[in-house]
């Protein structure tokens, strides 16, 4: 644009009435609008991502049942760095995954016991009805 803007003045001192003048001004002024819009819509497409960006953080944030502060959002978004926030994410994710496995373990071993009891008692009813057909003989 700048190239295009100094030829036009370069071809407007040497001849005012030129055609070619009026047109290479023309598309000067075209591209120069255009460049404008195209980077206004880039503006504002950056800034509707950082907010999404942002909202989407806070969600996370929220779930995992940590309260952030905007100013402490803004930090990490300026930083560039989400490790700030994720570590502790991490550590409490693993955490949250010792303890499902500790409760499934547990749990198999209450189906064990519960199977082992129904057993047990399959036994004495056994023995039971072994007792009463004893007595009647």
């Amino acid at each position: 644009l700048k190239a295009n803007e100094q030829s036009c003045d370069q071809s407007e001192n040497a001849n005012r009435t030129s055609v070619n003048v009026r047109i290479r001004k023309t598309q000067h002024s075209v591209l120069a609008h255009k460049f404008v819009e195209v980077m206004t819509e880039y503006n504002e497409t950056q800034t509707l991502f950082r907010e999404r960006s942002k909202g989407r953080i806070q969600r996370q944030l929220e779930i995992t049942g940590k309260t952030t502060t905007d100013e402490e959002l803004e930090e990490m978004l300026e930083s560039g760095n989400p490790s700030i926030f994720t570590s502790d994410i991490i550590s409490d994710s693993q955490i949250t995954r010792q303890a499902l496995n500790e409760i499934e373990s547990r749990h198999k071993d209450i189906m064990k016991l519960e199977s082992s009891i129904r057993e047990l008692h399959g036994m004495f009813m056994d023995m039971a009805m072994f007792v009463e057909t004893q007595g009647e003989m």
